[in-house]
């Protein structure tokens, strides 16, 4: 059966004593999971969902009669947190319900997250009978952890809850949502002339230099400033149909980010009339396509997926991963199976040797321009938290400063637009981890640049291309240039911080 604990208020149970509830069962009682929460009054509290094998009921109530009449030969009680709990009762899916949103209620269809628990070993094959049995979709790949297996299924709320057996199988349930990339497309001018004095000037590296490598959107190589640093064979995809070009409107996002991990802003090298040396390659695995349809994906399967794809053709080559895509969810600093898929991919859990990764994840942007919202620099910035899955502790977070507070257009209205940020703060972009609790890591760990936006007396927030960062446009033909802002950009300069130290990538 499954139990849910839930302590007095004003009285939350600490770690020891939540391991208290399962020391000594051998397995027979394990923790699916725990969360705190806060009773209307404001008081502190804790639930705690236990797995209890059948005929180990007794192994629980035992501590429970020790507490009561028992003490110790110092003259203590043993297992005093027992003084703490309000309640034991027999629980089901809103015991294992740990998403900081609701449980959904009615009769719709939605996609779950369901966290299958491993062990013993019959539960999977137990899971994917009852799934079939209830005729519940499930969406490949899954997501395999040290102790669960993540499964993305879409289904009503009473056919979960139809199913004490299918419940039986799980630790956690949580809201499955759509990824959402984090890209404010802005203009360009064409500099084809530019790109070409650039070219004659650079001395490309060797084909086995260290990469950066991309999680993104997809690049367009045919880029006359990409082609030489992006081979064909390292520009892959996640998806079946093998195109691995740039998916994302306009100018793009991966081929945005590209440039920017690359060159930097673009401006040194374009302006510059020495030669440029390269030192470092690129490499790109096309992780979201916008032209797919809007269901969520199993992100964190996906991404281990990606991470593997250029391992397996350059085996032998340093490189640094970097990922700016980011989606909605708890923000509020505690791991998701995407977070959890990350830390297991930069540490090399599940696999043989253990490889560690250097993998940068951007922080996420601030919806600055949000209609009918008055902006407020950097109080907003303080309060919007850092998005899935850059609450990773073995990621390095990436968020974004700006000394970028010159407004170079010469046209009256820009010369009423003043910058938000003053140059070495906190770019009006970048989002923060300061309203997670004190025991979530602090994030970012890394800051760069990521542009500036600006005010105008009369029309508000605006943007300018002279307060962002310059790099190589999807946009081929006619916009082979454009400007790039926010986290994303700050990603993918750290990832040329990290590409131009080859100690780093050793």
């Amino acid at each position: 059966m499954i139990l849910e604990l839930q302590s007095a208020p004003g009285f939350p149970l600490n770690a020891e004593q939540i391991h208290s509830l399962t020391s000594g069962t051998r397995g027979a009682i394990s923790q699916l999971n725990a969360r705190q929460g806060i009773e209307e009054d404001g008081s502190e509290m804790t639930l705690v969902s236990l797995h209890v094998r059948y005929g180990s009921l007794s192994l629980l109530s035992k501590k429970v009669c020790r507490y009561g009449e028992e003490t110790t030969k110092q003259g203590n009680v043993p297992n005093e947190w027992i003084a703490n709990l309000k309640y034991i009762a027999i629980a089901a899916l809103k015991a294992l319900w740990t998403d900081i949103e609701p449980l959904p209620e009615g009769s719709d269809l939605h996609w779950w997250q369901l966290w299958v628990r491993r062990y013993p070993g019959t539960v999977l094959l137990d899971f994917g009978r009852l799934l079939q049995e209830l005729g519940i979709r499930e969406k490949p790949p899954r997501l395999s952890l040290p102790n669960h297996v993540i499964v993305m299924v879409q289904a009503k709320r009473d056919q979960l809850e139809s199913s004490l057996e299918l419940l039986n199988t799980l630790s956690e349930v949580r809201k499955a949502r759509l990824c959402r990339l984090e890209f404010t497309d802005l203009k360009g001018e064409e500099q084809h002339e530019w790109i070409k004095d650039a070219l004659e000037r650079i001395n490309f590296p060797s084909l086995n230099a260290p990469a950066i490598c991309l999680l993104d959107s997809g690049v367009n190589r045919a880029h006359p400033l990409l082609a030489p640093l992006l081979s064909e064979q390292d520009n892959h995809t996640v998806f079946p149909d093998g195109d691995s070009s740039d998916s994302w409107d306009g100018t793009g996002h991966g081929t945005l980010m590209a440039g920017l991990a690359a060159f930097g802003d673009l401006r040194v090298l374009l302006f510059s009339k020495e030669r440029w040396n390269q030192n470092h390659r690129l490499e790109e695995v096309k992780l979201i396509d916008r032209n797919t349809s809007h269901e969520p994906q199993n992100y964190g399967a996906i991404t281990r997926e990606g991470i593997a794809r250029p391992e397996i053709v350059a085996p032998e080559r340093s490189r640094v991963f970097a990922m700016a895509v980011t989606a909605d969810g708890p923000n509020d600093g505690r791991p998701t199976a995407w977070s959890a898929a990350v830390d297991a991919a930069a540490f090399g859990a599940e696999e043989q040797g253990e490889p560690k990764r250097l993998i940068l994840v951007s922080g996420g942007n601030a919806k600055i321009f949000r209609p009918n919202h008055a902006f407020s620099y950097p109080t907003d910035n303080q309060t919007t938290p850092i998005e899935d899955p850059a609450q990773a502790w073995n990621a390095i977070t990436v968020g974004a400063i700006t000394h970028r507070v010159q407004i170079q257009e010469a046209d009256p209205e820009s010369q009423l637009v003043s910058p938000i940020a003053k140059s070495g703060l906190l770019s009006p972009y970048s989002r923060t981890s300061s309203s997670w609790d004190k025991h979530w890591p602090i994030k970012p760990e890394i800051v760069m640049e990521g542009g500036n936006a600006g005010r105008h007396p009369e029309y508000g927030l605006e943007q300018r291309a002279s307060l962002e960062l310059l790099s190589t446009s999807a946009n081929i033909q006619l916009r082979p240039l454009a400007p790039i802002n926010a986290t994303s950009a700050a990603t993918a300069l750290a990832a040329k911080l990290a590409a131009s130290d080859s100690h780093t990538l050793s």
